[in-house]
């Protein structure tokens, strides 16, 4: 793929509700002072630059020269954080100035970024990604509300019951380097999903969800047969929530299910996955639950033997 970014975290989830998995995709975002593009791409490149024996990584983007100028393509780092890397630097820029004004290719000798490991990004959006079939894939941006800030913990259920996966988001990113800042404008997110790949954002006081802090993992437990959403937030609290209104049955995959089908009353048919682990570091509980947009739910294990689970079964 082309599509290359600086991904957190990935679920497979039948989005478009067609019978095959698609996936959702954690990205950097789009609310900061990187903004990379296919034309414009943010590089990282990795060498001995200062040849004392030890590996050094320099990352750049692009950049107006002046305020009316070209665009060019400049180190990230300030000159204050580039010399304590790289002390020899010192005395090529003797100042701020001198070192705001030098492009990244004139910042080492020629044959340095010649023989320089590069990589580069071209995408932070946060994204869901269709699968076509036949190995063919098509990714998609979800709305701007999802790229405020890195995105790491990821569940997706049917949470408004209308038999349409939506998507609840877990971010923020608080371990910066000075001169990018921290990223910390995201509150956590609710999007509801149509079953045609639209995403629309449910506003804070519908949604009552609210992870301000330096949000990482999210799942989905039982407590008491209650189905709740757990969203983790480094030197944080653990935030806990469950639906208000749930009309669901609870049922759970067994130690050697595969995968089945979720049949919809629709007429539709919608792929799952028994995953031991999805997103950010996270094992959600093995049940699962059934809301009245289902009909059955088909599994199949791993020896390819079927069964049926449908609403009777434990209500909460």
């Amino acid at each position: 793929s082309d599509q290359m970014g600086w991904w957190n975290s990935i679920v497979a989830s039948d989005i478009d509700n067609d019978g095959d998995m698609d996936y959702i995709a954690g990205n950097y975002g789009y609310n900061g002072f990187l903004q990379p593009t296919k034309t414009y791409p943010v590089n990282a490149y990795g060498n001995d630059f200062d040849n004392n024996g030890s590996f050094d990584a320099v990352f750049s983007s692009f950049r107006k020269s002046t305020i009316y100028g070209p665009i060019k393509e400049f180190p990230i780092a300030g000159r204050d954080e580039f010399i304590r890397q790289m002390t020899i630097m010192k005395e090529k820029f003797t100042n701020y100035a001198s070192y705001a004004k030098t492009e990244m290719n004139k910042i080492f000798p020629e044959d340095a970024m010649k023989n320089a490991l590069k990589l580069s990004v071209n995408n932070f959006y946060t994204s869901w990604i269709e699968n076509k079939g036949n190995f063919q894939f098509e990714m998609h941006q979800l709305p701007t509300e999802a790229q405020m800030a890195p995105v790491y913990g990821i569940v997706v259920n049917d949470f408004n019951e209308d038999g349409n996966v939506d998507i609840v988001l877990n971010g923020n990113e608080y371990n910066m380097s000075p001169s990018l800042g921290r990223y910390d404008g995201f509150k956590g997110l609710i999007l509801l999903g149509d079953g045609k790949g639209h995403f629309d954002p449910l506003p804070l006081p519908q949604s009552g969800l609210h992870i301000d802090g330096n949000g990482k993992a999210l799942g989905e437990i039982f407590i008491n047969n209650q189905y709740c959403l757990i969203g983790s937030q480094n030197e944080g609290s653990m935030k806990i929530y469950s639906l208000q209104k749930n009309n669901s049955s609870i049922a759970e995959f067994l130690p050697n299910d595969s995968h089945g089908y979720i049949h919809l009353k629709n007429g539709k048919k919608r792929k799952i996955e028994c995953t031991i682990g999805q997103g950010f570091l996270t094992q959600s509980s093995s049940k699962f639950t059934l809301n009245p947009s289902i009909e059955f739910i088909e599994v199949i294990d791993q020896k390819g033997m079927h069964r049926n689970i449908t609403h009777h079964v434990t209500k909460k």
